[in-house]
This record gives C-alpha cells, structure tokens and sequence, in this order.
C-alpha cells in the first residue's frame, strides 16, 4: 500500500509541479479510486514543490 501511496503522490508532483501526464487519466483515477481513504489522498495536489518531500520528487522523476 506504501508504495502505491507514493506511486500517486509522484503522479501528483508530476501533474500539478511539473505538468506532465506518467499515466492516462483513467490509471491515475483508479489509483486515486483505490486509495482514496488515506489521509494524504484526501489532500488536493499541490502545485508548490516545497509541497512534496525529496522521496516522493525522485519517484516522479523515475516515473518520467
């Protein structure tokens, strides 16, 4: 589950940070779909970098 968490937080950095698409919009909606009672799912994305820690902006930039 943890690493599926910071799957979609690396999306969200992606989308909202850096406007890029890693996955179709119906991939990124089943993963929010699936983890949507987790507390940092309930949070929107964020377009301020200094919103998302060092972790979760590696990630991302593998998922590119």
């Amino acid at each position: 589950m943890e690493d599926r968490l910071k799957r979609l937080l690396a999306l969200r950095y992606l989308y909202y940070v850096e406007a890029y698409s890693a996955v179709t919009d119906y991939e990124y909606d089943m993963l929010e779909k699936e983890l949507k009672h987790l507390p940092e799912v309930q949070t929107p994305g964020s377009s301020l970098a200094k919103s998302y820690s060092q972790e979760i902006i590696e990630l991302a930039q593998k998922l590119k």
